[in-house]
């Protein structure tokens, strides 16, 4: 768990860990140098959480981003599974039992993840728009799995957060860049399978609530798109081996999401540019129920007259159902 100036989450966070039903496992923690409370949490740790002191590890180290932070946890972990939680995400108690599960069941998937619930800073579920969700979280019936190529598409792992990989699959794939400004997970996860020809196995209860918050780095656009430029220079083979057509997917779909977070930012001018740059590079992103389509909601609610974007949102429910 890398924890940096996360002060109003990291009590809930490290309560997510402590209710899993599978009990064989140690949490550390890396404080990134934090300079809110979150030292003063973790320094009440024995007298607030029911863990064992040798199930919790609290490292401090200058300032290095998440991804060092994470490669040094991983570097002191004992186990045969690395398991990666943000500071300010929650896991469902059965998430390790899922995923250690999984990962039993399919001996060859190097990589195990959830499905995911978005939720805002005050912890109510949301949707791309960032409005609440009254609707129960829809299931798949069964496990997903994705080679290189398929998770550079769908980007099943929506985060770090609630990743489990095997650590010799770790070291194989030379651990996070802490290089790249943005799309550090991703990157991760494709030179694991990558290089070892493997599969990442999605199961299909939706297991990890993802906070979006203003802080994140994802907040920033424009940032990020300088780190995919970055990325995609670490995968150029695969590139080149999916063929165009799904390469350009690839290119439509990242910036469709661009124009969702630039939208939800109030950039509403970016956000177009980015939206008709997906256009361009995968049309079926106008269809409906795509990330396209949310982008283009994203966009009319920063731009539409309140009373008028709660009769579309009305609108746009009814036609969902």
């Amino acid at each position: 768990m890398p924890a940096h100036n996360v002060e109003g989450f990291i009590d809930e966070a490290i309560g997510s860990i402590v209710a899993q039903s599978y009990a064989s496992f140690e949490l550390i923690i890396v404080d990134d140098a934090s300079t809110d409370g979150t030292a003063d949490i973790l320094a009440a740790r024995q007298d607030r959480w029911s863990l064992e002191p040798q199930q919790l590890r609290v490292l401090r180290q200058p300032n290095g981003g998440a991804s060092s932070a994470r490669n040094r946890g991983v570097a002191e972990a004992k186990g045969e599974l690395v398991g990666f939680i943000d500071a300010d995400d929650r896991w469902s108690p059965q998430t390790l039992t899922q995923l250690v599960g999984a990962l039993d069941a399919f001996p060859e998937s190097d990589i195990a993840c959830p499905l995911y619930r978005r939720i805002d800073e005050d912890g109510r579920e949301v949707n791309y728009l960032g409005e609440p969700v009254h609707l129960t979280h829809t299931q798949q019936s069964e496990a997903k799995f994705f080679d290189a190529g398929e998770m550079l598409i769908a980007t099943p792992a929506e985060s770090a957060t609630g990743v489990l990989v095997r650590r010799e699959a770790f070291a194989a794939g030379g651990g996070f860049d802490t290089a790249l400004k943005s799309n550090n997970d991703v990157d991760c996860w494709l030179r694991i399978l990558w290089e070892r020809k493997s599969t990442l196995v999605q199961c299909p209860q939706a297991l990890v609530d993802y906070r979006i918050r203003s802080a994140q780095i994802t907040s920033n656009v424009r940032r990020m798109q300088k780190g995919h430029e970055q990325f995609l220079g670490n995968h150029q083979p695969l590139l080149r081996e999916i063929g165009v057509f799904a390469r350009r997917r690839h290119f439509g779909l990242v910036r469709a999401y661009w124009s969702l977070l630039a939208a939800r930012q109030g950039d509403v001018w970016l956000a177009f540019r980015y939206w008709i740059s997906a256009l361009f590079y995968s049309p079926r992103l106008a269809l409906p129920a795509t990330l396209g389509s949310s982008a283009a909601f994203a966009i009319a609610k920063a731009v539409l007259p309140s009373a008028i974007w709660q009769w579309v949102s009305k609108l746009r429910k009814r036609f969902r159902r």
